[in-house]
């Protein structure tokens, strides 16, 4: 089953061994391509040559669908994949009829140039497969179509120029918002009064920084 729309002319269709990916993974790891893979499948290869477009920072996006066993996000997994790879990967991750979806994007490792540095990663939670709205739109180039797919996990965020302030406000806000879990949590727990006056003004800072942060982007 194929959840996005795109050109025959980019179909691969191609199983993927778990052990290809062995040279970047732990032994940790390696038994989790075990015990929760049951399917690698290369399904797209998006580039110059399958759709006739290009880009200058991207050369390539490969579209790879994975089956699990059972129902659990695989972080760890997606991680030696990415780093193994030096072209960027979009991620459809199933089990039965639910599915989440991850990317990250990613810059070759200066000192070894056969491996990826990982900037960032974009993932959903789980949800049904009727549900799937993501969209691949092949315009402009390569740049322009990676970038556009990474913007849909964030859509309240608009005024980015390009992928990499993208990340940086991303990366902001999720710091942003765990700052605020530990403040409310840090809260929760405490019982002095002059703390919890304290902790609340350090998070009302946060949570301005936060609004300020997220309307400068709408």
């Amino acid at each position: 089953m194929s959840l996005f729309d795109l050109p025959l002319s980019s179909k691969v269709d191609r199983v993927v061994p778990k052990n290809s990916f062995d040279d970047f993974a732990s032994n940790k790891v390696k038994k989790l391509f075990t015990n929760q893979i049951q399917k690698i499948l290369w399904k797209n290869k998006l580039s110059v040559e399958t759709i006739n477009l290009r880009g200058k920072e991207i050369d390539e996006i490969q579209i790879f669908d994975i089956e699990l066993k059972e129902k659990v996000y695989i972080s760890d997994i997606l991680n030696s994949i990415d780093k193994s790879i030096p072209y960027h990967i979009i991620f459809t991750i199933r089990f039965n009829d639910d599915v989440y979806v991850s990317v990250s994007p990613k810059h070759l490792n200066p000192i070894n140039g056969n491996s990826a540095v990982i900037d960032h990663t974009f993932k959903t939670e789980w949800f049904s497969s009727q549900e799937f709205n993501f969209k691949i739109d092949l315009k402009n180039n390569l740049d322009d179509v990676f970038y556009s797919f990474c913007s849909q996990f964030s859509p309240t965020i608009k005024n980015n120029k390009n992928l990499q302030e993208f990340i940086t406000t991303n990366k902001e806000l999720d710091r942003l918002n765990r700052d605020i879990q530990k403040i409310k949590q840090q809260m929760t727990q405490t019982k002095q009064f002059n703390k919890k006056v304290e902790l609340n003004q350090k998070l009302n800072y946060l949570v301005n920084n936060l609004n300020l942060l997220t309307n400068s982007n709408s």
